[in-house]
């Protein structure tokens, strides 16, 4: 059987070290990939803002879908004139409301929720104009839009970043995101 023998002195003979340059370069470079993290985590950070937004709007467009479709009660009865969403250019929210009155907009006493974006996300473009609101009326369910438009979209852009993204829907209620 083989035993080592411990000799004398803080390294054996033969043993390999670090030298200072090999240390200094190792530290070079985890502060180099550190310091790339550190600053490119803003960006990353307001790309998945703007993507998670993104989502959000084209599913509480097909909440506010499924809302006229199952003919959801608000106050009590169903709303004569559907479920609607209100967008507004360089806001940061957006509201799904009840059409109780059959105007086609969103008045006093019809909310039935206000969705604020996240911090970072904008709405910067509405077409075809500001605001944009799309009804949906059971029991097709039929999508109505602002002067009869074909579809309408929501531009949305983060802080920070040069990147947009597009949610349209059209009068078929087709969601897509772009």
């Amino acid at each position: 059987m083989f035993f080592p023998t411990a000799k004398k002195g803080f390294l054996n003979e033969g043993a390999k070290a670090f030298t200072l340059i090999e240390l200094l370069v190792v530290i070079f470079i985890i502060s180099f990939f550190s310091a790339f993290v550190v600053f490119n985590k803003g960006k990353s950070q307001a790309t998945l803002s703007l993507e998670r937004t993104s989502f959000q709007i084209a599913q509480n467009i097909r909440r506010t879908e499924e809302l006229a479709i199952a003919a959801q009660f608000f106050n009590g009865s169903y709303p004569a004139g559907g479920y609607g969403i209100r967008f507004e250019k360089s806001a940061n929210s957006y509201v799904i409301f009840a059409d109780v009155n059959q105007d086609g907009n969103y008045s006093e006493g019809e909310l039935v929720e206000n969705i604020v974006l996240d911090n970072l996300v904008t709405i910067t473009d509405l077409l075809p104009n500001s605001p944009a609101v799309a009804i949906f009326k059971a029991p097709d369910p039929s999508v109505v839009l602002p002067g009869g438009a074909e579809s309408i979209s929501i531009k949305i852009s983060a802080t920070g970043i040069d990147l947009e993204k597009t949610i349209s829907v059209n009068s078929l209620g087709v969601i897509e995101i772009q």
